[in-house]
């Protein structure tokens, strides 16, 4: 089982939520994009993450042994 922060509990249990998705891409040249599924651009870690329309998540696959969490990303970038 996961374990959450108290401020992400209370926000949660708030009823209204603001959550989004965030991916970082990271070429291998070095250069850094962030795109998100919220309306709006966000900023977190130092990159900007701007919305990309069409950016559509798989589900998250986890287990419950040390394996890195995994989940996917479709979409077209331009």
């Amino acid at each position: 089982m996961k374990t959450i922060s108290p401020d992400l509990s209370a926000h949660l249990a708030s009823g209204t939520t603001t959550l989004a998705w965030c991916w970082r891409v990271t070429r291998v040249d070095g250069a850094v994009f962030g795109f998100t599924d919220h309306d709006l651009g966000l900023a977190f870690d130092g990159t900007d993450f701007e919305p990309q329309a069409g950016m559509i998540p798989s589900e998250i696959r986890s287990s419950s042994d040390l394996a890195v969490d995994a989940q996917d990303a479709e979409g077209v970038l331009s």
